[in-house]
């Protein structure tokens, strides 16, 4: 292929391909692009993977180690914004009915990018898709409107951060799938293995969580093509003062459409 000339191949990931020698890919769930192979800028792709697969197999720290100086070099804080975020809850559950504002679990279990008994606030910019994340047919929703962004320090995982180091971005697309390039399905193996399918993900966010972040923005994995979301994760102390970023009243939302007020 001559040099300069641009050749695209559309998979079901948007696999596209320049010059022949750069190879990324943007995936339809989160709307994240990650290179996988630049011949003039060499990724880390394949290092990922071999590292993943030593720490699920063997239980090596290389993996832990790598991610920590990926993040040690990461500056990109969420800066101010008026979106509006939203927690939601499972309303056939009547113990939930029970509160007058949604926040933190008080029974955390084991989850994506927290440990079982770990405090920790997730949020989502659009409601239209926590009936996906959540598999189920009622719900309660929080709003949150009154984050003080200024006061906290949350990282810009976003896919719209387009100066998000490509080792980092694609550390999160492989924790999220749970697979490496290759088809290993690591989640699968750490299930068997009796651990939480989460791990990698887990040890993602523990690097954030020792470098002193309070949390990130991050893509949500329930979107479709054309129609994405972003996840707000935050944990530690900065969820002390959780209940003055809720604004009452909440909602309880049905999936024919039916809202109602809970005061």
């Amino acid at each position: 292929m001559k040099k300069g000339k641009d050749l695209k191949v559309y998979l079901s990931d948007r696999i596209s391909m320049s010059d022949g020698i750069k190879i990324g890919s943007t995936d339809d769930n989160t709307n994240r692009t990650v290179i996988h192979y630049d011949s003039e800028s060499p990724t880390h792709s394949v290092m990922i993977d071999k590292l993943i697969r030593t720490f699920v197999e063997n239980g090596r720290t290389d993996l832990k180690n790598y991610f920590a100086r990926l993040v040690k070099n990461f500056t990109a804080q969420l800066v101010k914004t008026n979106k509006v975020f939203y927690r939601g809850i499972s309303a056939l559950n009547k113990d939930n009915l029970k509160v007058n504002r949604i926040g933190p679990s008080p029974k955390p279990k084991d989850n994506r990018y927290s440990v079982e008994g770990e405090h920790c606030l997730y949020l989502i910019d659009d409601w239209n898709f926590l009936c996906k994340e959540l598999a189920t047919s009622s719900l309660l929703i929080q709003k949150y409107d009154n984050i003080p962004f200024e006061n906290i320090r949350l990282g810009d995982l976003s896919s719209e951060n387009k100066a998000l180091d490509n080792s980092l971005a694609l550390s999160f697309q492989r924790a999220e799938s749970g697979r490496t390039a290759a088809g290993y399905n690591f989640e699968g193996v750490l299930q068997q293995k009796g651990q939480s399918k989460y791990l990698v993900s887990q040890l993602l966010a523990s690097s954030f969580k020792n470098a002193g972040w309070d949390g990130f923005l991050i893509p949500g994995i329930q979107g479709g093509s054309g129609s994405h979301y972003r996840n707000l994760t935050i944990w530690g102390d900065a969820l002390d003062n959780w209940r003055k970023w809720a604004t009452m009243p909440f909602y309880q939302k049905e999936v024919n459409g039916s809202d109602r007020h809970k005061i």
